[in-house]
């Protein structure tokens, strides 16, 4: 074979395989702050957060991100979870608004920073299905 013709392959399968093994950022996923309402409705409050890589949405606030971004790491080191800076476009029972946020990922929890505070929501795990009765 050519080495031109190899070269070609690589630089082929390179672009077919690249974007399939892009990891999915920590923050997407459903986020709740109490686990029993992991499977709570989105048209019932206190439904939980359902993210994606181009927004979210939780009951009544639908958003779409804007820009995110990485915050820099403080000048006497890297901070112990890195942050994002997150702006959305958002709408709130009709309304209009942009929202600013800061937010980290630590294992199993998503902080959300803003002029509100902080919240801290729990990652929603769907149950395993089950493996069998037992019975043949």
């Amino acid at each position: 074979m050519a080495p031109y013709t190899l070269t070609a392959l690589v630089i082929a399968a390179a672009a077919v395989t690249g974007p399939a093994l892009a990891a999915e950022p920590a923050y997407v996923g459903v986020w709740s702050k109490r686990m029993e309402h992991c499977s709570t409705k989105q048209d019932k409050p206190g439904a939980p957060m359902v993210v994606t890589e181009k927004g979210f949405d939780q009951h009544d606030l639908h958003c779409s991100f804007e820009k995110i971004a990485p915050v820099a790491a403080p000048a006497s080191g890297s901070p112990a979870v890195p942050e994002l800076s997150v702006l959305a476009n958002c709408e709130w029972k009709g309304n209009a608004t942009k929202m600013e946020m800061t937010w980290s990922v630590s294992g199993e929890t998503l902080s959300i920073t803003d002029k509100g505070g902080i919240t801290q929501l729990k990652k929603c795990v769907k149950p395993s299905p089950a493996t069998g009765t037992g019975k043949n």
